[in-house]
């Protein structure tokens, strides 16, 4: 798969300690590239930590094999799990540890659903 990466805007966000990356990517004749296959790219692209890098949303623009997205990249991995909401850290997990966390969201959930019927009886 060949890919064309071009960071669009490139902000610093101090008060968080993250710089903030819109960026564009080409992907002809493929799909839209995984979250996992961006975030390596991007870090090796801007040289941070891969444990620091969030890619926050890719969004595939219509008509064209072309995806437009959002990064942060913070100073240290302790500060990207400390902003990051729980979402985002899921998506930028590798597969198989996404799966497991999910399965574990699952099975919270339909324990909380059974515990509101029984209280609710």
């Amino acid at each position: 798969m060949h890919l064309s990466l071009n960071v669009l805007d490139d902000r610093m966000n101090p008060l968080v300690r993250r710089r903030e990356i819109v960026f564009e990517v080409e992907h002809p004749g493929s799909p839209t590239p995984t979250v996992t296959l961006l975030r390596e790219k991007l870090s090796a692209l801007v040289n941070s930590k891969l444990e620091a890098t969030y890619v926050v949303s890719v969004k595939s623009l219509s008509g064209l094999q072309r995806s437009r997205g959002i990064c942060h990249v913070y100073s240290s991995p302790e500060d990207g799990r400390a902003f990051e909401p729980e979402h985002v850290q899921r998506l930028n997990m590798k597969p198989e540890e996404r799966a497991k966390a999910l399965e574990a969201l699952k099975k919270s959930r339909s324990a909380k659903k059974v515990g509101t019927r029984a209280k609710g009886r």
